[in-house]
Protein backbone atom coordinates (compact mmCIF):
# COMPACT_ATOMS: atom_id res chain seq x y z
CA UNK A 1 0.00 0.00 0.00
CA UNK A 2 1.39 3.39 -0.96
CA UNK A 3 1.76 6.36 1.37
CA UNK A 4 -0.99 8.09 -0.61
CA UNK A 5 -3.39 5.18 -0.05
CA UNK A 6 -2.55 5.07 3.68
CA UNK A 7 -3.27 8.82 3.94
CA UNK A 8 -6.52 8.41 2.01
CA UNK A 9 -7.61 5.65 4.42
CA UNK A 10 -6.63 7.72 7.45
CA UNK A 11 -8.65 10.67 6.10
CA UNK A 12 -11.71 8.42 5.67
CA UNK A 13 -11.27 7.10 9.22
CA UNK A 14 -11.05 10.62 10.66
CA UNK A 15 -14.12 11.66 8.64
CA UNK A 16 -16.06 8.66 9.98
CA UNK A 17 -15.03 9.39 13.58
CA UNK A 18 -16.34 12.95 13.23
CA UNK A 19 -19.51 11.72 11.52
CA UNK A 20 -20.19 9.43 14.49
CA UNK A 21 -19.22 11.94 17.18
CA UNK A 22 -22.05 12.41 19.65
CA UNK A 23 -24.22 9.74 18.01
CA UNK A 24 -25.85 7.56 20.65
CA UNK A 25 -27.37 4.91 18.39
CA UNK A 26 -26.60 3.35 15.01
CA UNK A 27 -28.41 0.72 12.98
CA UNK A 28 -26.40 -1.91 11.11
CA UNK A 29 -28.20 -3.70 8.28
CA UNK A 30 -27.44 -5.83 5.22
CA UNK A 31 -24.82 -7.74 7.21
CA UNK A 32 -22.77 -10.24 5.23
CA UNK A 33 -19.28 -11.72 5.34
CA UNK A 34 -16.47 -10.73 3.02
CA UNK A 35 -15.54 -13.95 1.25
CA UNK A 36 -11.90 -12.89 0.84
CA UNK A 37 -10.95 -11.17 4.11
CA UNK A 38 -13.40 -12.93 6.45
CA UNK A 39 -14.64 -9.64 7.88
CA UNK A 40 -18.23 -8.60 8.48
CA UNK A 41 -19.68 -6.04 6.05
CA UNK A 42 -22.89 -4.07 6.36
CA UNK A 43 -24.69 -0.73 6.08
CA UNK A 44 -24.41 1.70 8.96
CA UNK A 45 -27.03 4.39 9.59
CA UNK A 46 -27.19 6.95 12.35
CA UNK A 47 -30.38 7.38 14.34
CA UNK A 48 -31.19 10.42 12.15
CA UNK A 49 -31.32 8.10 9.10
CA UNK A 50 -28.09 9.25 7.44
CA UNK A 51 -26.15 6.42 5.78
CA UNK A 52 -22.37 6.21 6.24
CA UNK A 53 -21.72 4.67 2.81
CA UNK A 54 -23.67 7.38 1.00
CA UNK A 55 -21.99 10.09 3.08
CA UNK A 56 -18.47 8.74 2.47
CA UNK A 57 -19.11 8.56 -1.28
CA UNK A 58 -20.59 12.08 -1.41
CA UNK A 59 -17.58 13.45 0.51
CA UNK A 60 -15.10 11.71 -1.82
CA UNK A 61 -13.82 9.26 0.81
CA UNK A 62 -15.27 6.16 -0.88
CA UNK A 63 -16.24 4.93 -4.32
CA UNK A 64 -19.16 2.72 -5.30
CA UNK A 65 -18.06 -0.90 -5.71
CA UNK A 66 -19.95 -3.62 -7.56
CA UNK A 67 -17.54 -6.49 -7.05
CA UNK A 68 -15.51 -5.93 -10.22
CA UNK A 69 -11.96 -4.74 -10.63
CA UNK A 70 -11.19 -1.72 -8.46
CA UNK A 71 -9.39 1.33 -9.78
CA UNK A 72 -6.47 2.60 -7.68
CA UNK A 73 -7.07 5.59 -5.42
CA UNK A 74 -3.72 7.15 -6.09
CA UNK A 75 -1.64 7.60 -9.22
CA UNK A 76 1.79 6.80 -7.76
Amino acid sequence: MSDCEKKTGQDATTFTQHWLQGVKEVVISEIRHDKYAGRALGRLRRSDGKDLTETLIAAGHAKPYDGGKRDPWCKD
